[in-house]
């Protein structure tokens, strides 16, 4: 009979990958002459010294080879359970990728032809697309820098009267190019999801129709004849912005991160200003998801 009986460590799905991290952990008790190993392969206890010194023989052996397996398979777990709640890898490089999404902007009209009590409030609904880059700055901040295109409106057309004067609106389609710059701070971290919340401020040039115009109609009753007069509005090519964002990265790959995130903004001035026609400062909700890839320094 050998002085005491070896049986493998139980392992599961879960903890398999703490145990083959364990190499060679050696436990000995001087006093007792006792030597085990806990090994990786079968987590068995593969040796022991019979030739001890230890008068009490056998009954020694057998109470310090229990305490040899408690040790092993306390260790096996602890490194089990710190394995499996490795957070994602934090970013050491500059992160470039792209990114599609969706915005909402809400605009706010008012002009000559309406109470100046009343607004004429429009809703659009629009895509997106645009790059990602991210900088690190700190343990767990980064830049957050994301240029896009999007459109700002759908082309509007209004009737409206105002005393005995006529006028029509036309707003022809504006898209913007926008340069959002925030900096994020990184929640916290999980093996596979980094939640983040950011702030900062957008720059950016509207393009495509930059004129509204608005004509302008008159009749006089002596000598009966319509008296019509055109107006032309500029927009403001630059704009200007403040932003608060949020999302999460998913972990995809050694150097990978999908990334799903939102973002509002309100914006510091009115497109057009002026007594015959108002574009108040709009607000846009953008909600986006992107790939992300890590370039090492």
């Amino acid at each position: 009979m050998p002085p005491f009986e070896t049986r493998p460590l139980r392992e599961n799905n879960d903890s398999s990958q703490a145990v083959n991290a364990v190499k060679n952990i050696r436990i000995e008790q001087s006093n007792g002459g006792v030597e085990g190993d806990c090994q990786t392969g079968g987590g068995l206890i593969s040796s022991v010294n019979e030739n001890s010194a230890n008068p009490h023989g056998v009954g020694m052996i057998r109470g310090t080879s229990a305490a040899v397996r408690t040790a092993c398979a306390g260790v096996t777990l602890l490194l089990g359970a710190l394995l499996l709640a490795a957070p994602l890898r934090a970013q050491s490089g500059i992160m470039v990728g792209v990114y599609v999404g969706t915005v909402v902007e809400s605009v706010n009209y008012s002009w000559v032809a309406v109470s100046t009590s009343a607004e004429h409030l429009e809703k659009y609904t629009t895509g997106t697309a645009g790059l990602a880059v991210r900088i690190p700055v700190f343990e767990a901040w980064s830049l957050h820098i994301n240029p896009y295109y999007a459109q700002r409106n759908y082309p509007l057309q209004a009737m409206g009267v105002n005393g005995s004067q006529k006028y029509r609106l036309e707003v022809g389609e504006v898209e913007r190019i926008g340069v959002p710059m925030a900096l994020a701070w990184h929640i916290g971290q999980t093996q596979v999801l980094r939640p983040w919340i950011a702030a900062g401020v957008e720059f950016g040039v509207n393009v495509g129709s930059t004129m509204v115009r608005i004509v302008e109609q008159k009749t006089m009753p002596e000598p009966l004849f319509n008296a019509v007069r055109y107006h032309t509005l500029p927009l403001n090519q630059l704009y200007g912005a403040g932003v608060v964002q949020a999302g999460v990265d998913i972990a995809a790959g050694e150097r990978w991160l999908v990334t799903l995130g939102g973002a509002y903004a309100v914006e510091f001035s009115a497109p057009v200003d002026d007594a015959l026609f108002t574009w108040q400062a709009p607000r846009y909700w953008n909600v986006r998801l992107g790939v992300l890839h890590e370039i090492p320094f």
